[in-house]
C-alpha cells in the first residue's frame, strides 16, 4: 500500500470509528431494519441448521443477531474494518465471531461459508475483485453470496449518491449498478439468481458455480 493509500485509509478508519458511536441510534437503525429484515426474507430458504455465515462489513453486529434469534444453530461471523464497531459487536453479542478485518483481509478456510452478505458496504471496499475473488475461495459449492447495495440505476439515489459523495466517507467509495455488480460478481464464478429492489436499494442473489 502506497503511502497516500495509508493516509486515506488512516483517515477512513478515523470517520468509521467516530460512527461506531452513532450507529445504534434510533433513525439509522430504522433504515437498517428494513434493509436487514428483506435481506433475511430473501435468505429464509438457506437458514438451516449448523450453517456457517459470515457478514462483510458487520458495523455493531446487528444483522447477524437478527439471524441468531431466527435460528441459533447457525454458525455467525462478522468483519469489519472499524476496531470500534468490533469492540461494541463484542460486548452486545457474545455467541458471534467477530473480526476487526478488512474485507481485502479475510482468510478464512476453503469452501468455509454457506452464506456471506454485504449489506451497503460493498462501495467501500478498496479493491472489489480481490474481495469477491477471496469470497469464491471460503464460499462452500452452490453457497449463496448477497449484496445489498444504493440502486444507482433510480435517478433518485443517483443524485443522492452524487451528494453524499460530497462528504469525506463516501468521496473515495465506489458505487456500481446492477448490471456492473451482476458483471462482477459473474468473472468470480457467481452466479445471479435473485433480484429485490426495495427502499432505493438493490438485493442481489448470488450461487456460487
Amino acid at each position: 500500500m502506497s503511502l497516500t493509500q495509508l493516509l486515506k485509509s488512516n483517515s477512513n478508519l478515523n470517520l468509521w470509528n467516530k460512527y461506531a458511536n452513532i450507529w445504534d441510534f434510533l433513525f439509522l437503525q430504522i433504515f437498517f431494519y428494513f434493509l436487514h429484515q428483506t435481506s433475511i426474507n430473501l435468505l429464509k430458504e438457506y437458514l438451516k441448521d449448523n450453517i456457517k455465515i459470515l457478514d462483510i462489513g458487520c458495523a455493531t453486529g446487528n444483522f447477524l443477531s437478527k439471524i441468531q434469534k431466527i435460528n441459533s444453530e447457525i454458525e455467525l461471523y462478522g468483519v469489519d474494518f472499524s476496531p470500534k464497531m468490533i469492540v461494541l459487536a463484542k460486548n452486545k453479542f457474545k455467541n458471534i465471531k467477530f473480526y476487526n478485518l478488512r474485507a481485502e483481509e479475510i482468510d478464512f478456510p476453503s469452501d468455509y461459508f454457506d452464506i456471506i452478505t454485504i449489506i451497503e458496504t460493498f462501495h467501500h471496499l478498496q479493491n472489489q475483485n480481490l474481495v469477491l475473488e477471496k469470497i469464491h475461495k471460503i464460499l462452500k459449492p452452490e453457497g449463496i453470496l448477497l449484496i445489498c447495495e444504493p440502486d444507482i440505476n433510480n435517478k433518485l439515489i443517483n443524485l443522492f449518491i452524487n451528494f453524499l459523495k460530497k462528504s469525506p466517507i463516501e468521496k473515495e467509495s465506489a458505487f456500481l449498478n446492477q448490471q456492473q455488480i451482476i458483471k462482477l460478481a459473474t468473472n468470480f464464478q457467481l452466479t445471479h439468481i435473485k433480484t429485490k429492489k426495495f427502499l432505493g436499494n438493490i438485493f442481489l442473489v448470488f450461487k456460487k458455480s
